[in-house]
């Protein structure tokens, strides 16, 4: 059974190696530091597509009650197959979110990205984690 990676990141990696250090950031205008994480949700398995209902339901079900906000995009994605060294290309919803750095929000990414990994058999979702200044 041939699984999608996604866009393929370490989550355990790059989530352990942002939460022991937290950077200090100096903020202006009224913004404080904040954790950005862009996720990449790649939508290819093995036996066809995530379908936008599918989709949905994972946002209202699991997103929605884990994250304060989000933004989701459509994307083309790609990532190269290990074994084959073939390039795959795959529709993806790429997603952004602010949220404050705490071990909770930590925890909040690694259950939306487990959950949809283990329900969509994708071998990962891609996390990219950074420390920025912002406000809503």
């Amino acid at each position: 059974m041939r699984r999608s990676y996604g866009l393929v990141f370490s989550l355990a990696a790059m989530l352990a190696a942002t939460a022991g250090h937290a950077e200090t950031i100096s903020c202006e205008l009224g913004t404080k530091p904040m954790l950005v994480a862009e996720l990449f949700f790649g939508r290819s398995m093995d036996h066809g597509r995530v379908s936008e209902r599918a989709w949905e339901m994972f946002v209202r079900d699991t997103m929605a009650p884990a994250l304060p906000g989000f933004t989701v995009l459509d994307a083309a994605g790609g990532w190269r197959d290990p074994e084959t060294h073939r390039v795959i290309r795959e529709p993806t919803k790429y997603v952004i979110v602010a949220l404050d750095d705490t071990p909770a929000s930590h925890e909040a990414l690694r259950h939306v990205t487990e959950t949809y990994s283990q329900r969509f058999h994708q071998r990962s979702v891609g996390l990219l984690l950074d420390r920025r200044c912002g406000k809503f």
